[in-house]
Parts: structure tokens; sequence; C-alpha cells
């Protein structure tokens, strides 16, 4: 799983991203809120990725081996 820094920072950062795509998308920039939207995901695989490289959390996380499987 993440350090506890890591995910702390992943947080604060997913959050800014969520505030910025809703007010992208609220003052019609659709380049931009799209923009955010591929980070925002990109952000959200890199902390799959990292919970899956720990085993501990791996085997306590419901469905893993099939995303090990596929990533």
């Amino acid at each position: 799983m993440p350090s506890g820094a890591q995910s702390h920072e992943i947080l604060v950062v997913a959050q800014h991203q969520h505030r910025q795509l809703i007010e992208s998308i609220r003052e019609r920039q659709g380049t931009r809120a799209e923009e955010i939207a591929h980070e925002h995901a990109r952000l959200s695989r890199l902390n799959l990725d990292l919970v899956l490289e720990n085993t501990e959390a791996r085997d306590r996380m419901p469905g893993a081996p099939l995303l090990t499987e596929v990533g």
C-alpha cells in the first residue's frame, strides 16, 4: 500500500483535480475538463499500481487477483 505520505498526497491531488474538473465543466471548457479527467485517470492508475505492489494490501482487496492478471 502507498505510504501514509504518498496516500495523503494522492488524495490531496485527486481532490484538487475533482474541483478543477467541476470548475472547467461549469465554465464550459470541454478541452480542459477532458485533460483533467485524463490526468485524474492516470493518478488513479498509479494509486492502484502502488496498492497492488503491496502483497499484504493486495491480499485484503477483493478481486485483486483479477486486476493483477490484466495489468
